[in-house]
């Protein structure tokens, strides 16, 4: 499959970099959706202030998960043409998927920190950490489907 007028193939399967670029928002938003679900489960089951002792509301929490996961899912998408090519792309993207995320609850959370510089040291770790392992999980889920393509099912 040849990529259309103004597509660039960087990934030799026929997927544009835009292709990449949706897949990758799509990809966000359905998990911010299926997020936000559970928080609303959440506020069902404990009321509107399931979610004050963060200091947050269930509005907030939901904002920060589409946009967080919407930003998160451009990154991921970005990157997932050399996430099939290079090892350090897949812990990249899942950096990148996550940073978004924790950095807005960093943020709307700074009150339980000294200082905003200090929610987002730590955001910013748990998002390297929790990114590279997500990154890592992918890597080796592709590594896995490119084997079963190549041998076949077993």
């Amino acid at each position: 499959m040849t990529p259309g007028p103004g597509r660039t193939d960087l990934t030799g399967r026929g997927q544009s970099f835009r292709d990449s670029i949706r897949f990758g928002l799509r990809f966000g938003l359905v998990t911010a959706t299926l997020f936000s679900l559970g928080v609303t489960v959440q506020r069902l089951a404990f009321g509107p202030g399931a979610f004050a002792r963060f200091g947050l509301s269930w509005s907030q929490v939901v904002v920060v998960y589409f946009g967080g996961f919407s930003l998160g899912g451009f990154g991921f998408g970005a990157l997932l043409p050399l996430r099939r090519r290079h090892w350090w792309a897949a812990p990249t993207s899942g950096v990148l998927f996550m940073s978004p995320l924790y950095l807005g609850f960093a943020v709307l959370m700074n009150h339980m920190f000294d200082s905003l510089q200090t929610a987002f040291i730590v955001g910013a770790m748990i998002s390297t950490f929790g990114g590279v392992i997500l990154g890592l999980l992918w890597w080796d889920d592709d590594r896995e489907q490119e084997q079963r393509k190549a041998h076949g099912p077993r």
